[in-house]
């Protein structure tokens, strides 16, 4: 199930990743008033897969969290 809509503000992307192992979802940040093409902020997660269904559900907690600062964004290992 693919994910593109605001939430709490925020623009919300989600998608089946390309290893079909992981369900990626990014979440962009806006200044209020500001240029709805360059986010303050942008953070990309993993989750696992078995977890979409539960990405969809609780996704309002997820970005509230993300807010407050208590996800940990994905990234690359080089």
């Amino acid at each position: 199930m693919e994910i593109d809509r605001f939430v709490r503000g925020h623009k919300v992307r989600g998608f089946e990743w390309i290893d079909g192992k992981h369900y990626y979802l990014n979440i962009e940040s806006f200044l209020p008033g500001g240029n709805a093409n360059k986010p303050v902020r942008d953070e990309s997660f993993l989750f696992n897969l078995k977890d979409e269904n539960k990405i969809v559900e609780y996704l309002d907690s997820i970005v509230f969290n993300y807010e407050i600062g208590k996800l940990e964004p994905f990234r690359m290992k080089r």
